[in-house]
């Protein structure tokens, strides 16, 4: 089966799934139901705040299965399959949906073949999968509980496969794909360690070629998700599912997991504290409270890092279902996996915060996050994270809006940048710290404004020595996740200063991208101001060698320093106006890419050596050679 085919059913799931909204309300003192599915699926990508890997979107090529042979710390080797892979195979790209689950269990898939749901069912409960073939609804269906697919070929659900238990999967999110034969084909890959350490021998995966049948990536069984495979976002069969899911895997409700607490009336100077997984120490469903001085603490892992990442699971304060929160004060503590500290989910959910003190100490726990289309307001806070994929300003999947003024945001962990960003998020007088990682990341088309703060990125690489990632304070990109939508993503600065402590100040790669700056002091590691260019798709961000970027950097009244890189298939429009003036070159090593340079009149440009665009728009009188040479198109202009 071509990749382009799958990507089309994989499109229409997506559409149908960014309609489907929910969450179990309590009222106050109750615990919620909960809706979280109990086991995390196998997942390649990196925790959803670090920069993130997902199956290379191709527009054509194969995908085999593969079977583990050998697992040597990072490095896996895989017997493949003599045959591709078909939408319809058992936890692959169009599996069957649950094992034998009694139907009505939150969170479960409970889908036939092709996500093919039973008879007799009525429907109407929100964020639910009642979809027949490629998603589309079916009448006369009662749904269960929300994020469930219920279905069985002919209202049977299908039955139990070898080694599994009800409610699962089979080995590690993915079993047996049927009918395959393994020959003695073999491949082995490297894999991150988060990811392969999870796999043993006889595991499966699911192997990408593009269409000249080079490898392009390896993902564990159950990350694509089967038919009806939604337990919350659109997952493999019978879990918290994997990231696009099959025809009809759409099942939908946001997990909720539980609460230690729920409130709907404002309350202050009260603890909340939850030793439990994937429960809330507080959550505020539909409600309008104020919440003052409140001293909350949160332990107890999540199960499943999408249903903390994207829906709140496992937060310490839950603000979701439309609810409008103000926290005045307060200290706000989580030592969780998952254990995002304040979570703002869903269209019409409004979480302010004031002058409140917040720590978190694990991975994927961040400070204030946003997700959904929620609106998050923070004023004067105290943010501090120490683990991965632990930003301090924190969105993912569904963005919304966030706007910060003053305080000081902290992070020390990898893949922890100050800001992560899948939102519209606007930042003003705030200090921005990120002591292993990027300052900020903006994915895909979305935005981050900064106005007066101070930024400084020290990333120090996510995958260790040897790996092919580039080190950048600021960096813009797609990661094809399906956590950001695909368009030009934008980072705007004004005053402040923006320090690079490792790598390069910018990074544009995989995605349309736009850059202002507007007095801005800044230094850099490398001496490197902009590097635009493709990666090696290991991490699938796009196709190498055609994954490049395409980027505009205008700078006003702003004063540039360093190195401009642009690669081969890469683009750059860089625009000085209002007296700006640039000390350093582009490309210094001889043409590449598309390069125009625009000067503005009273705009200079000093070179640091030699210089290669394809246009130039100003006047040569405003370029100083300093010893060495403009070439425009290849021509010496100066």
């Amino acid at each position: 089966m071509k990749i382009k085919t799958i990507l089309a059913l994989m499109t229409a799931a997506a559409l149908a799934v960014g309609c489907l909204s929910g969450c179990t309300t309590a009222s106050k003192g109750e615990t919620a139901a909960a809706d979280a599915a109990a086991s995390q699926s196998a997942s390649a990508q990196t925790p959803a705040n670090g920069p993130e890997t997902a199956p290379a979107q191709t527009a054509s090529g194969t995908i085999r299965a593969g079977k583990i042979t050998a697992v040597d710390g990072t490095s896996v080797t895989l017997v493949l399959s003599e045959e591709s892979m078909e939408p319809g195979m058992h936890g692959g790209m169009g599996g069957h949906g649950g094992m034998g689950q009694m139907p009505g269990q939150p969170g479960q898939n409970q889908g036939g073949e092709s996500g093919q749901p039973s008879g007799g069912q009525m429907p109407g409960q929100p964020g639910q999968n009642q979809g027949g073939e490629s998603g589309q609804p079916s009448g006369g269906q009662m749904p269960g509980q929300p994020g469930q697919n219920q279905g069985g070929e002919n209202g049977q659900p299908p039955e139990l496969p070898s080694g599994g238990q009800p409610g699962q999967n089979g080995p590690k999110g993915g079993f047996g794909p049927d009918g395959l034969t393994f020959g003695g084909e073999t491949l082995t890959v490297t894999l991150e360690e988060s990811v392969a350490s999870g796999l043993s021998v006889g595991d499966y995966m699911m192997v990408f070629f593009d269409e000249s049948g080079a490898f392009v990536s390896a993902e564990p069984f159950g990350k694509m998700g089967g038919p009806g495979g939604m337990d919350n976002q659109m997952g493999g069969p019978g879990e918290m599912g994997g990231q696009m899911g099959g025809p009809g895997g759409m099942g939908g409700a946001a997990a909720s997991g539980t609460a230690a607490a729920t409130v709907a009336d404002d309350c202050s100077g009260e603890t909340f504290t939850s030793e439990n997984a994937d429960e809330n120490a507080l959550r505020v469903d539909g409600s309008t409270v104020t919440l003052t001085d409140l001293t909350l603490t949160k332990t107890g892992d999540g199960s499943s890092t999408e249903a903390c990442d994207f829906y709140g699971v496992n937060a310490g304060l839950l603000a979701a279902n439309g609810a409008t929160v103000t926290v005045e004060g307060g200290s706000f503590t989580t030592d969780a996996a998952g254990g995002n500290a304040l979570f703002s989910y869903g269209e019409g959910t409004t979480l302010t915060v004031k002058n409140a003190a917040i720590r978190t100490s694990s991975n994927n726990s961040g400070g204030i996050q946003t997700t959904g289309g929620a609106t998050t307001v923070a004023e004067n806070l105290d943010v501090e994270t120490s683990g991965a994929s632990a930003a301090a300003i924190r969105s993912d999947r569904g963005g919304g809006t966030v706007d910060v003024t003053g305080g000081t945001y902290v992070t020390h962990g990898t893949g922890s940048p100050a800001i992560y960003c899948t939102a519209e998020i606007t930042v003003r007088d705030a200090a921005l710290t990120a002591t292993a990682s990027e300052g900020v990341v903006v994915e895909g088309k979305n935005s981050v404004t900064l106005e007066n703060c101070d930024l400084s990125g020290k990333m120090q690489g996510t995958y260790g020595k040897g790996s092919s990632e580039n080190l950048q304070a600021v960096m813009i990109y797609q990661s094809m996740s399906g956590d950001a939508s695909v368009g030009k993503g934008s980072f705007h600065m004004t005053g402040g200063s923006l320090t690079a402590e490792a790598g390069d100040c910018f990074y544009v790669t995989n995605t349309d991208a736009e850059i202002s700056l507007s007095g801005v002091t800044l230094s850099l590691a490398n001496g490197v101001l902009l590097r635009v260019a493709g990666n090696d798709g290991s991490r699938g961000w796009g196709a190498a060698g055609s994954n490049g970027g395409s980027a505009t950097m205008t700078a006003d009244a702003q004063k540039l320093v360093g190195t401009v890189v642009v690669d081969e298939i890469s683009t750059l429009n860089l625009t000085l106006t209002g007296g700006s003036s640039w000390e350093g070159t582009v490309n210094p090593d001889g043409a590449a890419g598309r390069v125009s340079v625009k000067l503005a009149e009273g705009c200079t440009w000093k070179l640091t050596a030699d210089a290669y665009v394809s246009a130039f728009d100003g006047d040569l009188d405003s370029v100083d050679p300093n010893g060495f040479h403009l070439y425009v198109g290849g021509k010496l202009a100066k």
